[in-house]
């Protein structure tokens, strides 16, 4: 796995994105264990869940679109007042990666791995993001049993 990668251990995690970006998520597995991903877009109270499981194989949402094909959340621009000056706002994204064993109704929380900005300082507003988000399951110890991307584009 690349030096870029940090872990971020297990259970949920955030990504600060800029408020008035589109967002796209898309994701696949390569796991026989089921997959799921949820991602909440905190300001909207919105979740968009994915689950799957096979190798190389595309996750879906839960209206059945396929996970390959993306969603895009679009948020609200606004800016937060300061002294000086009106400062972009952020949005916040709570990502939580889990997987189910063959029989079990119980979910996991995953390892994770987060490639991309992870501060606010480290994310110019005006530019477009990308996080590579990789997971493991405890099978075969090859961190890529979720992949994950978030894409966010500044273009409206």
């Amino acid at each position: 796995m690349s030096d870029n990668f940090i872990k971020v251990g297990r259970g949920p995690f955030t990504i600060k994105v800029p408020a008035g970006h589109r967002v796209e998520i898309k994701a696949h597995t390569n796991a026989l264990y089921r997959q799921k991903v949820d991602v909440a877009d905190v300001l909207k109270v919105e979740n968009y869940v994915m689950t799957g499981d096979g190798e190389d194989k595309p996750m879906t949402f839960d209206n059945g679109e396929p996970g390959s094909r993306g969603v895009h959340i679009t948020g609200g621009k606004f800016t937060l007042p300061t002294i000086a000056h009106p400062v972009e706002a952020y949005r916040e994204l709570k990502v939580t990666c889990t997987f189910s064993r063959p029989g079990e109704t119980k979910w996991h929380n995953s390892e994770v791995w987060i490639r991309g900005p992870r501060e606010t300082d480290d994310i110019d507003p005006n530019s477009d993001h990308e996080w590579e988000v990789k997971t493991e399951d405890g099978a075969d110890d090859d961190r890529n049993d979720t992949v994950l991307h978030i894409n966010a584009h500044g273009d409206w």
